[in-house]
């Protein structure tokens, strides 16, 4: 019935315009061409009138839809020849300014839009309800969708197919950290912008099910414009203020898998890479964010070895996208006031840096500002702000200076402020953000020399004294490298990967127990690392002591042997009152790293060295001397650190960097000082206070009995046979032999036989001596018994 009213609408011969499709499903393409009437809508070679463009449906990496028409022949057939316009084209026309936008048309899709948002979150709200069945099945029917997006052509084929057969994509991390490894063994070099170009967009994940929250993908856009046969893409972890990201604080599966941490990665191999068409396109959008947290993201490409590396972040999840804000709070305000986008900082450019931020379709009026502080020794220094054009996705920072930088990105609003002062705190409203940092390791300053009017002469003399002053500079920087300290950035040290360590200490009074916690917790706030400590895991456990010690000893990154009075005295074989509900662990924990020492030492002892060093440090207070740690220890290739002089130090072989070079970081140890001050007044009013810390003096001070009340027993140096069975019986253990004499136990010839002879010249040695104590002390016992 449908069809046979079209025939009749166009039965008078009234030319049409409309859309051709000559692409494929995955991949469509049209042409804008003229039909006669009988032909509209339909795709017939034959009955085709005229062409007069083309247009591609899908956005290109600026996210532009291309459309090419001929508008004299388009304004020719309208106004000449009445033709009519199809609905699809219609509105092409009218967004590129041919024909003119009734208003009701944008009121009209902004309705439309707003219910089919209604409709999703009804249709959310109904599947929460509904069976768990048919929630697992939206659950594997969202992880089907997480899947790549290829897009490539082979070369010399004018059909617009992409040929599944043509690539290979690996979605196992390891077997892709594998194939990696092998072909890109070393750190390459950053690839040129005209190799790839790399984008970043946010995708906004509903609930499809019941106890499930919206969450931010990210979708990774990669165009590879030069011959390249394989693709490796990699999310790591940098920082991540949130401790529910799992994706950066729990590695608990990547160790139960494969025995160590490897980041997600994913490759993308050609099978033929001679057939296939460039510039192709690789997609992938399963990577999860969290709310600002920091990544970097690397793409490298092999055979040309080359890499680009970027760090992404979004702001709070409801700034991203007003849908999620939205599925939290009906009501909520929406608009550009309470936006900002997600951010990328590419570093990889040698004479910039390009700071990257996703626009909103909903949101093409905003103007977005970049402000740009510094970070010199835990304070902020503000060094520009600069306003976008409304149509700019990025801007270029040039003659960047080496340091820590953070960028604020927001739209520009007159009624907002990017900070507030306590003094109208009450009244300045802030502004939505994006925050991101990085770190730019050397200055990248550009050099622009115009040659065009230089004649040959000139040109080489230029470039003859650039040769010399490159050489200059070159010397210089070589000869001051050596005497200059060496600066290694924060974020690069504490946010690559969160260690652990395992602190041993001993328990010499109060204060100095006090002192050593606040350490520990200076470690897991400032320097990204887990202590293990007995007063953090001890105090209210059930846990057995020297199991959670041998525990605790094996599964740490890094084992701190912390050396003061009191472990001086517990070497000497002293022993210290308990104060504790758990007794010391020190001289077990030196006794295990001694064994580490010397185990398999004659096999491989330079590599059990190195790795005995990377595992074992020593430390000691200020308020301890040096001397606090024996000699014999200094033989042993552990680092020592005089806290918390060393404190940076430290933190930096705790992430597995050179513990002798100047670092440049943040770290508050005020409280550690003052923590410090406690011991050292502490020793002042009590000098004797390690003497009344010993073993020795709590038994003096317990022995307050008169020794002429105590009766007198005679010693016996053996148990009686009735002592012994009634033991054994209470052990569980089977009876002795019960002898009526000690001759049925050893001859008498053998109990008085002369070991040695008087003129022996070995009597006097350790052997003979405790062969005699022995004898006179089984004489003794035989005269007991008689």
């Amino acid at each position: 019935m449908i069809r046979n009213a079209s025939k009749l609408k166009y039965a008078a011969g009234r030319p049409s315009i409309g859309l051709a499709l000559f692409g494929c499903k995955n991949r469509p393409a049209y042409r804008i061409v003229v039909f006669p009437d009988k032909a509209y809508g339909r795709h017939h070679e034959g009955s085709i009138i005229e062409e007069l463009g083309v247009f591609d449906p899908l956005p290109n990496f600026r996210n532009e839809k291309l459309v090419a028409c001929d508008i004299t022949r388009v304004k020719y057939w309208i106004g000449e020849r009445n033709a009519h316009i199809s609905p699809s084209l219609l509105e092409i026309l009218g967004l590129w300014g041919v024909l003119p936008i009734h208003p009701k048309t944008f009121i009209r899709a902004r309705y439309h839009l707003e219910e089919l948002e209604e409709t999703e979150l009804k249709a959310h709200s109904v599947a929460s309800q509904s069976s768990s069945p048919e929630v697992e099945l939206k659950e594997e029917t969202q992880e089907e969708k997480c899947r790549e997006q290829v897009e490539m052509l082979p070369r010399n084929s004018y059909d617009s197919k992409i040929f599944r057969n043509l690539y290979i994509f690996e979605n196992d991390t390891q077997k892709c950290n594998e194939a990696e490894a092998v072909l890109i063994s070393s750190r390459p070099s950053f690839c040129d912008s005209r190799d790839l170009n790399v984008t970043f967009s946010s995708v906004a994940v509903l609930p499809s099910g019941i106890n499930i929250l919206p969450y931010i993908l990210l979708n990774v856009s990669i165009w590879i414009n030069n011959p390249v046969s394989s693709v490796f893409l990699r999310l790591e972890c940098l920082e991540a203020p949130n401790l529910e990201d799992d994706y950066c604080h729990d590695h608990e599966e990547q160790y139960r898998r494969w025995g160590r941490m490897i980041w997600p990665c994913r490759s993308l191999t050609l099978s033929e890479p001679d057939l296939v068409n460039y510039p192709y396109f690789f997609g992938y959008h399963c990577f999860r964010l969290s709310s600002y947290s920091h990544y970097r993201l690397n793409v490298s490409c092999a055979p040309n070895l080359c890499r680009k590396s970027f760090i992404v972040t979004i702001p709070e999840e409801t700034q991203v996208h007003p849908a999620i804000n939205r599925f939290y709070n009906r009501d909520a305000a929406t608009g550009e006031n309470y936006w900002s986008p997600l951010v990328s900082v590419d570093l990889t450019l040698q004479d910039r840096v390009v700071i990257r931020y996703e626009r909103q379709p909903s949101f093409v009026a905003a103007r977005i500002s970049v402000a740009v502080f510094e970070t010199i020794a835990s304070s902020s220094f503000h060094l520009f702000t600069d306003t976008l054009d409304a149509d700019a996705v990025e801007y270029e920072w040039k003659n960047v200076p080496a340091g820590n930088f953070t960028a604020y990105l927001y739209v520009s609003r007159i009624d907002c402020n990017l900070i507030c002062s306590s003094d109208t705190s009450n009244e300045c409203i802030l502004c939505p953000n994006t925050r991101i940092h990085f770190t730019v390791e050397e200055k990248k300053i550009l050099f622009s020399v115009s040659v065009k009017t230089l004649s040959f002469y000139g040109i080489y003399i230029t470039g003859a004294a650039i040769l010399c002053f490159i050489a200059t500079m070159a010397f210089w920087i070589f000869f001051w490298t050596g005497k200059c300290c060496q600066k290694v950035s924060l974020p690069e040290v504490s946010f690559s990967q969160r260690t652990t360590v395992f602190i041993v200490y001993t328990d010499d009074c109060e204060p100095h127990s006090d002192c050593i916690t606040v350490l520990a917790e200076i470690l897991q706030r400032d320097a990204n690392v887990d202590v293990f400590i007995d007063q953090f895991e001890l105090k209210c456990s059930e846990a057995l002591p020297l199991r959670w010690c041998f525990n605790k000893f094996a599964v740490a990154n890094h084992v701190m042997l912390i050396f003061s009075e009191g472990a001086n005295a517990i070497l000497r074989g002293e022993s210290l009152i308990q104060r504790q509900p758990f007794p010391e662990f020190f001289s077990i924990a030196l006794n295990m790293l001694i064994t580490e020492c010397s185990k398999d030492v004659a096999k491989q002892s330079v590599k059990l060295l190195s790795e005995v060093s990377l595992r074992f440090t020593f430390a000691h207070m200020t308020y301890s001397p040096s001397s606090v740690i024996p000699e014999e220890f200094s033989t042993l290739p552990i680092n020592t650190f005089k806290l918390p002089e060393q404190v940076e130090n430290l933190i930096s072989w705790l992430h597995n960097q050179p513990s002798d070079i100047s670092v440049d970081m943040c770290v508050d140890i005020s409280h550690l000082k003052n923590a410090i001050n406690k011991v050292v007044e502490y020793r002042h009013r009590n000098p004797n206070w390690l003497a009344e810390r010993l073993q020795t003096m709590r038994k003096n001070s317990e022995s307050g009995f008169a020794p002429e009340n105590v009766p007198f027993q005679v010693s016996r140096s053996m148990l009686i046979p009735e002592e012994q069975v009634h033991i054994a019986e209470t052990l569980n253990l089977e009876p002795p032999d019960i002898h009526t004499s000690m001759e049925e136990i050893v001859p008498k010839a053998d109990a008085l036989a002369l070991i040695g002879s008087p003129d022996d010249s070995s009597f006097d040695t350790d052997d003979s001596a405790s062969e005699k104590i022995h004898l006179q002390q089984f004489l003794t016992m035989k005269q007991n018994y008689t």
